[in-house]
């Protein structure tokens, strides 16, 4: 069973990175549908910079951090599970004081599987490297 599970979330975290790394692009080749997208609205070159370094380079740091752990190994899952957490707490964080969004909500669902993948995948390594 825990192969299986190994494969799922790898699968996942997989997955997610192709979010992660679509999103990031889409937000330097299409930054308007994009905020369409989030229904985000800002008509300083400011407020564009602002969005697309702290919107698409969040997405690009967890999206590095995942392909890393797939080429180098396990220890990029804490990096994963951290950056996550710290995009999950902000995103909580505004949903209580700013109000309820359903983008929104759906982000928390997926930061919250991916950080069960890469805590479980976290608990696989520690398990192995005990064992040798």
């Amino acid at each position: 069973m825990p192969k299986v599970l190994n494969w799922i979330s790898r699968f996942f975290l997989g997955l997610i990175t192709l979010l992660l790394m679509s999103t990031w692009v889409r937000w330097f080749v299409d930054t308007q549908a994009i905020l369409d997208q989030y229904q985000v609205t800002t008509e300083t070159i400011t407020g564009i910079n602002a969005l697309k370094s702290g919107m698409g380079g969040s997405a690009l740091i967890t999206g590095i951090f995942v392909i890393l752990y797939f080429f180098k190994g396990g220890r990029w899952l804490l990096p994963v599970i951290i950056s996550t957490g710290a995009l999950l707490l902000t995103r909580v964080l505004s949903l209580l004081f700013d109000g309820f969004s359903m983008v929104g909500f759906i982000g928390v669902v997926l930061e919250i599987l991916l950080m069960a993948a890469a805590a479980f995948l976290w608990s696989q390594r520690t398990k192995s490297v005990e064992l040798v």
